[in-house]
């Protein structure tokens, strides 16, 4: 797993200078034997804002999965994000569609109980428990619910999403795979991430 700090900073930033970032970066990752010492390399692009590393990143990857908050603030820099990484396409030989297929959703820190879980729940998401009085077939009028279902429903029309999402409780940073297994939230997520990462 490569994560991102000064030293790849710096590595972003001295590639970006020699007009060929992408393949310069792909060549390294190519020297360096990580794709055939590993069955998977993770790029962790924390944070996803960072247009140089993440390009850099989904150069060299051949599935891309961008973990966001239930929130307004997050799905809405997803989506500026993801328009501004579609001028990219061309660069990766793929048409818009193709290269947005690489992509899956993840949402990540669900509070059970909030108009956020409502909001998660009307757009079918599974994982995370509804607020008191929610009902699924009764229109919403919680303004702040409604732009949210919106702003999720818009990067849904570009991206997939894992329908499971992660809940405020899942810990998967501090817990071994076997334990995350018996989680049956977290276990569906990462199903859908294995799904997604593996497919031809």
């Amino acid at each position: 797993m490569l994560v991102p700090g000064e030293e790849l900073e710096l590595v972003a930033d001295e590639l970006w200078r020699t007009g060929r970032p992408g393949p310069k970066f792909l060549e390294i990752m190519r020297n360096s034997g990580a794709y055939t010492l590993y069955d998977c390399v993770i790029f962790d692009s924390a944070p996803f804002f960072d247009t140089r590393y993440t390009v850099l990143s989904i150069y060299a990857s051949e599935r891309y999965v961008v973990v966001l908050r239930p929130s307004l603030v997050d799905s809405r820099r997803t989506l500026r994000m993801l328009k501004r990484l579609m001028e990219y396409a061309g660069d990766f030989g793929l048409s818009t569609a193709d290269y947005l297929a690489r992509f899956l959703g993840v949402i990540n820190l669900a509070r059970a109980g909030t108009r956020e879980a409502d909001a998660l729940l009307n757009l079918g998401f599974k994982g995370v428990s509804p607020s008191r009085g929610f009902n699924l077939h009764k229109p919403t009028r919680d303004e702040r619910r409604a732009n949210l279902e919106i702003s999720i429903d818009g990067l849904r029309k570009l991206i997939s999403f894992s329908d499971h999402v992660l809940p405020l409780k899942a810990e998967i940073s501090r817990l071994e795979m076997k334990d995350l297994a018996k989680d049956k939230e977290v276990n569906e997520v990462l199903n859908n991430i294995w799904i997604h990462a593996s497919r031809p």
